[in-house]
């Protein structure tokens, strides 16, 4: 009896008991008030998402698990995110059912009270509307929040007024970043409002049965771009972020790192002093270039280079590729100019003050240990009054007097100058210790002020600062002082034997800019404000070529804009924005562009120029010709009505993609899916255990189920690897050349699960029939098991390497493709000998082996492999990866001949102005090579015409006669007929 009354009291009270609010702390309760909050509303939005399958993808970008007021629904709304982004369906037994898996059903009040949810609401009309709401009280209770912490800290007696506002600021700073969604703009929001006439498709006319791409020969060739297809379009690596090898970059935290040292994920600083993430690295050899800087440090960029200069009278930023800079008049070049910026650092404790440490070390630099000046006696006396030390007059035998500060006679004991010296290394070392270098502004200003009062000189006439250093490192460590305040430091060395230097070699250092800003204490040294209106962080700059030789680079997310050495700024689709423009102008196709690399309205000015068939440098500098205008405004009233939905979030992930194109779909009935590009996506889930090669395999399986999803193509821009540059000849692209994809040569020996027998890779792939065979592969447990090899293929010929373990394993490979290690997936040429790698030996499992050798061999012949599901298999013992283009039903390259200097094909026709797009892969249809026409003024493709009409027929000009004036060539990908994969 006692049993049942109990949990009769349980389920009246367990509901009510689990329903309780997340944080017991002081903001929950202010002044006597419970915080804002809307409990029935949490419950009829959940309810209708339990209703509605639909309704989750409204409310996706609206309110997050946080915004929940209750811990149940929380955790309720949770669940129903992991089943979206499994494209499960949503309704009261599924989230019962994955509740349970995490063991938070009884958390939220047992599947009784989901049924509750589900009965309170009829159905999901206004889940918009009361999801608003909800995100409304979790701001206040945000803002609650923060403003409690506000005024308990400002109760402190301890607490420092300025540390407390900046404390406020970041506190709202983070409500409002994490509140702010980037939503989707279409062209039509950019332009005055147009009467929309959509036409009559084509599509019935020209016999396509998918998506128009405007291109006729490719049109006819797939039929328009099927639904449900993903199409990896692959194109020569993002042009710029290329140095020569040597060049020193900013990182995140203040060191400076060579730029052939710099690994995927490391942090670099940006140019507004926040982080940018390295998300790739590129090799090669181009021509290379040297960008010397009248004030400023001289570096070395590849011909691909993108130049970030400031313009004009009020210096805009432009990013413009180094070729476009080169191609402009002498006069115009003028000017740009480079510029340089401050950075930010966080503010750290410090053992002793930094203009006391900047005196010391200026005193030792320059050996000048005298009786100091007036105002830095007082400073000395203060501060060891504060720190309850003794500071005196001292004379040794013959030398000067000269100051110390010292324990007291009867002082504490334990507290010593000379010891905080000795932790931080100076006394054994000259040298800026790295927590000064790197601490906020106020507290370099300090130091550099103690070094200017004690070592340096205030040139009156240039209003400058001059120091005169012997140890050169000393001197570079002042430099990057002075850089990172933003001043212009110029450092010469002079060598011993002149009459103003007969001893040892001296580093002059001279520091420009608004030097009033440093606290100096002594009053002849202090400067003056700046009265010249030129601005000292920008200078002019020359452009000279030096060699073709070795690049090293990155790809990097944010505004591409990071810091060199010296906190110099520089950075980091033309046919996928036509395809876009063509599809949609064109054939009124709706299309979605979620652009990662460049902004919305750079994206809106691009379309706008190839319509008005108007130069991009004209277009950026605003100087148009009276006609260029007209052309400008009548290109503007075309595009205006275009259906052309642009998402520029950084380094959006699947799970934000997926929810934005489910959502146009239901409002605008997209027809076709652009994502510039594929490598600079994220994952959105865990990643931590795996690495780049593993999230971009993930990616683009997430891509396929996208397409499929939504019955809609897929384009997803990918890069090349740098590989191609290297290779001889033509340098057209192939299938080995995708990033993240590599191959094997084929030898390659795989096992066949059922009948244990060994064969290469190379048999596999010249198979007449390419069925479905079980071999050795690694699962999600990394247990060896047997799974479906769904083909083998030729993917062209590439440099290789022999990878050999201690175990006497070996495998010869390509530079890209992936090995296992015990963090995740890594290219080959990512890995050293001492790494460890998985290997097996039959079926008693995986274990780890040490690389004893990586060594290159020759260009060869090589060959790749798909297995379902686990994505990777098991070749001479070695678990390897399989490639991206597995999941992609078309595969195409980008090919300019002429960028290559390629000028003429082997009849001696011209190639200049001609672009190909290489079919390399169609899973339902024939390979072939498309020509277009690239205008590089407005970069456009467009149709290849044939100038001189001598491949017409008679009858081209007849009424009924097809167009028959297509020009193609087979490619040389595969000689199959039937493409392996």
């Amino acid at each position: 009896m006692s049993n049942e009354q109990d949990n009769k009291d349980k389920r009246k009270t367990g509901v009510k008991g689990r329903l309780r609010k997340r944080n017991e702390d002081l903001s929950n309760y202010v002044f006597g008030k419970v915080q804002p909050q809307a409990v029935p509303l949490e419950e009829a939005v959940l309810g209708a998402i339990m209703l509605d399958k639909d309704a989750l993808t409204i409310v996706l970008d609206i309110i997050q698990p946080d915004s929940f007021y209750l811990d149940a629904h929380q955790l309720i709304y949770k669940a129903m995110q992991r089943l979206f982004d499994k494209s499960q369906p949503i309704d009261l037994l599924t989230v019962t059912e994955e509740l349970k898996k995490t063991d938070d059903l009884e958390a939220v009040g047992g599947a009784y009270y989901l049924v509750e949810l589900s009965n309170k609401v009829a159905s999901a009309a206004n889940i918009e509307f009361h999801a608003r709401i909800i995100a409304q009280k979790y701001v206040q209770r945000e803002l609650i929040s923060v403003s409690t912490k506000i005024i308990r800290d400002a109760y402190e007696d301890s607490t420092d007024v300025f540390e407390l506002l900046d404390d406020a600021e970041q506190g709202l700073f983070s409500i409002a970043q994490k509140n702010m969604s980037r939503g989707v703009e279409s062209m039509s929001s950019l332009a005055a409002k147009a009467q929309k006439q959509m036409e009559e498709l084509r599509k019935k006319e020209d016999g396509l049965t998918g998506v128009p791409t405007g291109f006729t020969d490719l049109d006819r060739l797939t039929s328009g771009m099927q639904r449900s297809d993903l199409i990896i379009l692959a194109a020569r690596p993002g042009m710029g972020k290329c140095l020569g090898k040597g060049t020193k970059v900013l990182m995140y935290d203040g060191r400076l790192k060579s730029v052939e040292d710099i690994l995927p994920g490391d942090l670099l600083m940006g140019d507004d002093s926040t982080p940018r993430r390295v998300r790739s690295i590129a090799r090669g050899r181009e021509r290379m270039y040297w960008v010397r800087q009248d004030k400023g440090m001289d570096y070395r960029v590849n011909e691909s280079h993108i130049l970030s200069l400031k313009r004009g009278r009020h210096k805009d930023v432009v990013d413009i590729a180094l070729k476009d800079y080169l191609s402009e008049p002498t006069t115009s070049r003028h000017d740009y100019k480079g510029y340089k910026v401050s950075v930010d650092f966080p503010e750290q404790p410090l053992p002793l003050p930094p203009y006391f440490l900047g005196l010391w070390l200026g005193n030792g630099a320059t050996g000048d240990q005298g009786r100091p000046e007036a105002e830095i006696a007082g400073y000395l006396e203060e501060l060891a009054q504060a720190e309850g030390l003794q500071a005196k007059l001292q004379k040794q035998g013959q030398k000067p007097e000269e100051y110390t500060i010292g324990r007291m006679v009867n002082g504490p004991v334990g507290h010593s100058v000379r010891r905080a010296l000795q932790e931080i290394g100076v006394l054994q070392h000259l040298h800026i210790p790295r927590a000064y270098l790197i601490n906020s502004r106020s507290q370099r200003l300090e130091l550099l002020a103690g070094l200017i009062d004690s070592c340096g000189r205030h040139l009156s006439p240039s209003n400058a600062y001059e120091f005169a250093v012997e140890d050169e490192a000393l001197a570079q460590q002042i430099k990057f002082l002075c850089d990172s305040l933003g001043y212009r430091a110029i450092v010469r060395t002079e060598q011993p034997g002149s009459i103003a230097n007969p001893g040892a070699a001296i580093c002059r250092l001279q520091v420009y800019g608004n030097l009033d800003d440093v606290p100096v204490r002594m009053e002849r040294k202090q400067a003056a404000p700046r009265q010249e209106p030129a601005n000292w962080q920008v200078t002019d700059i020359e452009v000279a070529y030096d060699k073709v030789d070795d690049y090293y680079g990155f790809e990097i997310d944010g505004n591409r804009r990071f810091l060199l050495e010296d906190m110099t700024v520089t950075h980091n689709t033309a046919f996928t924005l036509s395809l876009a423009r063509n599809a949609s102008m064109v054939f009124k196709r709706p299309v979605a562009f979620f652009s990662l690399e460049m902004s919305a309205l750079q994206l809106a000015q691009r379309i706008i120029a190839m319509e008005a068939e108007i130069s991009g440098m004209k277009m950026r500098s605003g100087q148009l010709e009276d006609y260029e205008w007209e052309q400008l405004n009548a290109a503007l009233e075309r595009v205006s009505d275009v259906p052309i939905f642009i998402d520029d979030t950084p380094g959006i992930n699947v799970f934000e993609l997926r929810a934005k194109c489910r959502r146009l779909k239901m409002q605008y009935d997209i027809d076709l899916i652009v994502i510039d590009y594929l490598q600079l996506m994220s994952g959105g889930g865990d990643n931590q255990k795996g690495n780049r090669e593993q999230e971009v395999s993930a990616i683009s399986r997430a891509l396929k189920g996208l397409a499929k999803e939504l019955n809609v193509p897929v384009i997803a821009l990918s890069q090349l690897s740098r590989a191609v540059e290297t290779r001889g000849g033509t340098k057209r692209p192939q299938l080995s050349d995708l990033r993240e994809s590599g191959c094997l040569t084929g030898d390659a020996l795989l096992k066949e699960a059922d009948t244990g027998r060994l064969i290469t890779i190379k048999a596999l792939a010249e198979r007449e029939v390419q069925a479905p065979v079980k071999v050795q592969a690694m699962g999600g447990n990394h247990e060896i098991g047997a799974h479906t090899l769904t083909k083998a293929f030729y993917s062209g010929r590439k440099m290789t390497y022999e990878l050999a373990t201690r175990s006497g394993r070996a495998i010869k490979a390509s530079a890209n493709h992936p090995f296992r290690k015990e963090e995740g997936w890594a290219p080959l040429e990512d890995l050293k000998a001492g790494d460890q790698i998985a290997v097996t030996e039959g079926y008693a499992g995986l274990f780890w082996d040490e690389i004893s050798a990586i060594t290159p061999l020759q260009e060869e012949d090589v060959y790749d492999a798909t297995v379902e599901g686990v994505h990777n298999f098991v070749a001479n013992d070695i678990v390897v990866h399989n490639s991206i283009e597995q999941d992609a039903d078309i595969v195409s390259f980008i090919y300019r001949p002429e960028y290559y200097d390629i000028l003429e094909d082997e009849e001696g026709m011209s190639l200049k102005g001609v672009a190909e797009l290489i079919v390399a892969k169609h899973r339902h249809g024939a390979l072939e090579t498309v020509r277009l026409r690239f205008d590089a003024e407005y970069a456009r493709f467009s149709d290849l015409d044939d100038p001189d009409f001598s491949n017409l027929p008679d009858d081209t000009f007849g009424a009924e006669a097809p167009p028959t004036n297509i020009i193609t060539r087979p490619s040389k990908m595969n000689d199959d007929e039937d493409i392996p994969f």
